[in-house]
């Protein structure tokens, strides 16, 4: 018969070893879990084999009761001679529901709290990994999210850490009579209005009581998943080294769009899960499974649509043989007027429309004239330009409207509007920023001249 296990500091330290980490810092609820992993650390740091240990108590203020947690915490830190932090959050759910909002606004509040290299230490213990992966289950969640919660990860500045998901809830029990520990209960934690308590209290038990080891065999679910997923992301990653790639023209996108002739040569599910590597490694909001559908669905659109599909703040689009991911609603610019002087090399803050930077050159790329560059230069843009007039731009031929210029030089349809136009003060255009130089004001060979870039900054 295999010896039951007992949790003790002395188990916690074998696993902190693995995360190399000496400063510590505990997320305290004042529940039964956090004070045991608390208690525990305690005891390490008098042994000295903790260099530092601090906790954070966050009052969500959803309970006429949190204003004694928070004190029951400090109280505990006072007592066992460790800092305790309390941080203070209104939660408002915007639509996701007031579980996934304060979880949210906790993680907020580690991130920006947490120093550099330390470590976040968080109780959740098997049970509470078995209700995640049945919680997302029922939300129909893929491989990633059926992975449940990690047992480590990066936050802010340091590394979240879980060491007792592993652990069940009764180990975690007998350590806190043993140690005759005091903890809160938490009364919200009893209503089965709350999806993950329904679970707890309605599902769970039925469940244990067909299968009294179905918590080990969904933590085992878990960490086939929890590899399933990293090998997905591993293919993801290879995929997107081909398909991911710089475009030959502007595009004010915080990172490179897929080149899709390569990505349709793809599967659908490699497809599929290299849009929502991408997606998240441009830091945008992960797409439901409709919206990865009518993503893959409107990339068959005729070549010269722009099929777009929206949601929360994220729109993906297609513009020729390019994939984009954008701000679904871009901020507006300013009408008004500046005033550009051109006199050293220098960077102008467009007022929410990026930068301009400005750099003296001799060579052959386009640049404006010194003398010209010398007269007093405006910065317009599109909607402040005449639409009928035509004029001739340095190093092409013809004369042609504003309009057929941006479409010559592959100007992105969502920056035709944004575009900095130099004009002079006798309202004849100069340059357009970051792409030409009218002709009659283009320094001529080997004269020194100046050449306004643009980076545009969309969100």
């Amino acid at each position: 018969m295999a010896k039951a296990f007992t949790l003790t500091a002395d188990w916690l330290l074998s696993q902190l070893d693995k995360i190399g980490a000496s400063s510590f810092c505990v997320g305290l609820s004042g529940g039964l879990d956090s004070v045991v992993l608390l208690h525990m650390c305690k005891c390490l740091f008098l042994r000295g084999q903790l260099k530092s240990l601090r906790a954070v108590h966050i009052n969500h203020g959803l309970s006429e009761n949190a204003e004694q947690w928070a004190a029951h915490c400090q109280s505990l830190g006072e007592q066992w001679n460790i800092p305790v932090s309390v941080f203070g959050l209104q939660v408002k759910s915007s639509g996701q529901g007031l579980e996934d909002a304060a979880r949210a606004a906790r993680y907020e509040i580690f991130g920006n709290e947490l120093q550099d290299n330390e470590c976040l230490l968080l109780a959740h213990h098997a049970q509470d990994q078995a209700e995640t992966l049945l919680y997302r289950l029922f939300r129909g969640a893929g491989v990633e999210g059926l992975a449940a919660m990690p047992v480590s990860r990066s936050v802010g500045l340091g590394t979240l850490f879980r060491p007792l998901l592993q652990v069940s809830r009764q180990a975690i029990e007998q350590y806190a009579v043993q140690h005759e520990l005091v903890w809160v209960d938490d009364e919200s934690n009893d209503l089965v209005d709350f999806d993950r308590n329904y679970l707890r209290h309605n599902v769970l038990p039925v469940v244990l009581q067909r299968w009294p080891k179905a918590i080990s065999s969904l933590t085992k679910t878990v960490k086939h998943c929890t590899a399933a997923a990293e090998i997905l992301h591993d293919v993801a990653i290879q995929d997107m080294q081909q398909i991911v790639q710089e475009p030959p023209f502007l595009t004010g996108m915080n990172g490179f769009p897929i080149f899709l002739p390569d990505f349709l040569q793809l599967s659908e599910a490699r497809q599929r899960n290299v849009l929502r590597h991408w997606l998240q490694e441009l830091n945008w909001p992960k797409p439901s499974t409709e919206h990865l559908a009518q993503i893959t669905q409107q990339l068959s659109a005729r070549s010269d649509a722009s099929p777009q599909v929206c949601w929360a703040n994220v729109m993906v689009r297609r513009y020729k043989q390019w994939l984009f991911a954008l701000p679904s609603q871009l901020s507006h610019i300013p009408v008004v007027a500046q005033v550009l002087n051109i006199t050293t090399s220098d960077q102008y803050n467009l007022s929410g429309n990026g930068l301009l930077m400005l750099s003296s050159i001799n060579n052959n790329e386009p640049r404006i004239q010194v003398g010209s560059a010398s007269q007093s230069l405006h910065i317009i843009y599109r909607e402040q330009w005449s639409a009928e007039k035509k004029f001739a731009v340095a190093n092409r031929s013809g004369k042609k409207t504003l309009k057929r210029w941006l479409q010559e030089f592959n100007v992105v349809p969502w920056l035709r509007d944004r575009v900095p136009l130099i004009v002079n003060e006798d309202g004849h255009l100069v340059a357009a920023a970051g792409f030409w130089v009218v002709a009659e004001f283009a320094a001529q060979k080997d004269e020194q001249g100046w050449k306004i870039e643009w980076q545009p900054c969309l969100r």
